[in-house]
């Protein structure tokens, strides 16, 4: 893979993942799962 299609890849991927969390809901949940084991009661 040459420099321009490795960085084409690259951005890809990057929106890619960034469009699956760019949901509110989505960030407080990695962002509550970030700070360690809950409760489920």
């Amino acid at each position: 893979m040459k420099g321009r299609e490795f960085k084409d890849a690259m951005y890809d991927g990057l929106a890619k993942m960034l469009k699956a969390i760019s949901n509110p809901n989505r960030l407080e949940i990695i962002e509550m799962l970030s700070q360690g084991e809950k409760s489920v009661e």
